[in-house]
This record gives C-alpha cells, structure tokens and sequence, in this order.
C-alpha cells in the first residue's frame, strides 16, 4: 500500500519541485483525472471477482480460476481498447469546452496517457484478482516498487525538457513495465497461458481502430460544444457494438445480449 501510494504522487510531486511554470502540474493534473475515472469504472471488475477467484483458490480448482481469468481478460480488452482510441479521437474538442481558455495542453497530455488506461487495467486484474488472492502478493509489490523507480528516473531524465509532457511519458512507460512484469512472471511459471491473457485482444484492437478512424473523421466536421461531444461518444459506441453485432462476438452475445434477454417487464395493472 505504501508502495502505491507513493507511486501514485510522485510525478505531481517530482513536476512541480523541477519544473518553475506551476501550471505544468495543473495541466498533468487535469488530464490524469479524466483517465483515473475512466478507469475506476473498468478495474471494478477486478474487485467484484476477488473474492469468488479466492474461494476457487482455497477449493484448489486451477482450471475454474484460468476459466475467470480468461473471461476478465476478454473483458477487460472488450472495454479498455475501444476506451482508449475514444479518448484520443475526442480529446481535441472535450478539452476547450470542459475545462476551458488555457488548458489545450490537456488534449495532448489525454491522448499520451491514454494507453495506460489498458496497462493499469490488466495490471490490477493480475495484481488484486490473480496475485494477491492466490498468495502471491510479493510480486505484486515488487512490480510495483520496480514500476516507480523506473518512474523517478525517467521524471529526472525528461522533466526539466518536456515538463508535464515528460511526467505523461514517465508514467506510461512505469505502467507498462509493471504489467509486463506480471505477465511475465504468471507466464514463465506456468501460473497462465499466453493465450488467456491476450484472448479477443486482437478482434477488439482492430474493432477499435476502425471505430477511432470513423469518430475522428466525425469530429473533424464538428464544432466544439458539449452535444458535439456527446454525439461523437454515441457514434463511437454504436459502431463498435454494430461490428462486433455483426461479426458475431461471443463476449458481448453471451455477457449483454444475454441478460437482456432475460429481462422481463411486466404491465402494471
């Protein structure tokens, strides 16, 4: 927990004591607002299915823990991805009229972070739902502890250039080395198979690039203004469930198709 914490503050910190213009951090700040909140609605999953993945861990059932695993996993590309290309498809008209005059640094430092939104995603899936519940929380920590000193060195190395820019490239490369340690690490012991880890990742990738390339060449017709936004957010959505709808995907027919069909509305008499 330490760790994390200290993980978690220390580009603001390490921004603001190198680099004189005080809005740098404003800038950084901002924009990693918009991405933590976008993914605390992702990484609840992760939380959700803790404790059943701890259960099957005490009964000894490996085979049904890779079989959640796989399934968090293909949720986790399902949203994370076309997430990520809507964030950098938008950014250039959310930004001016969310957070107004000034703050066009922001769009930049959005669309930068924005891979980290699939890192931290997959990184707290392995840490909390597989490391942590299956007692293997050390490495975990040391992921972690990894992940923020490769941080500290690049905001040393990049800071003083680049500014907010920098602590934006700092991070994303931290996150990734974090992730990456864990899958390697569930990998080379055989803990989980290549194949679980990265299931639907590709599908969904080219899903979600075919919907970037549609909203961004919506937005470019646009003006700024909330509904504009909005719309294009809409366009987004619709495209990516029409393909995937029409390719037949097995996560969303059996994960929301199916639960709406089992949904029942009754006349009130």
């Amino acid at each position: 927990q330490i760790a994390s914490s200290i993980y978690t503050v220390l580009d603001k910190t390490m921004l603001g004591a190198i680099v004189p213009d005080i809005s740098e951090v404003g800038y950084y700040e901002q924009s990693q607002k918009i991405i933590k909140l976008v993914l605390t609605i992702i990484t609840t999953i992760g939380i959700v299915m803790v404790p059943r993945i701890a259960n099957t861990y005490a009964q000894g059932d490996r085979k049904k823990i890779n079989e959640y695993m796989r399934k968090t996993f293909n949720f986790i590309w399902f949203f994370s991805l076309p997430i990520m290309f809507g964030i950098i498809a938008i950014s250039t008209k959310f930004v001016p009229w969310f957070f107004g005059t000034g703050y066009e640094k922001v769009a930049d430092l959005m669309m930068l972070s924005s891979p980290i939104i699939v890192f931290i995603s997959l990184s707290t899936i392995i840490g909390q739902q597989y490391l942590i519940t299956t007692q293997k929380q050390n490495i975990r920590t040391v992921a972690i502890i990894i992940g923020a000193v490769i941080n500290v060195v690049l905001n040393l190395i990049l800071l003083k250039k680049y500014a907010s820019l920098g602590a934006v490239i700092s991070t994303v490369v931290a996150e990734f080395m974090i992730v990456f340690i864990e899958v390697v690490y569930i990998v080379k012991n055989k803990l989980l198979e290549m194949r679980d880890i990265f299931y639907g990742c590709i599908k969904y990738l080219i899903v979600s690039i075919v919907m970037f390339l549609i909203v961004y060449q919506v937005q470019e017709r646009l003006p700024i203004s909330i509904m504009n936004t909005f719309l294009e957010v809409f366009v987004g959505m619709v495209v990516y469930l029409v393909i995937l709808l029409i390719i037949r995907d097995k996560f969303l027919f059996d994960n929301v198709i199916s639960k709406l069909k089992k949904i029942k509305f009754y006349k009130k008499t």
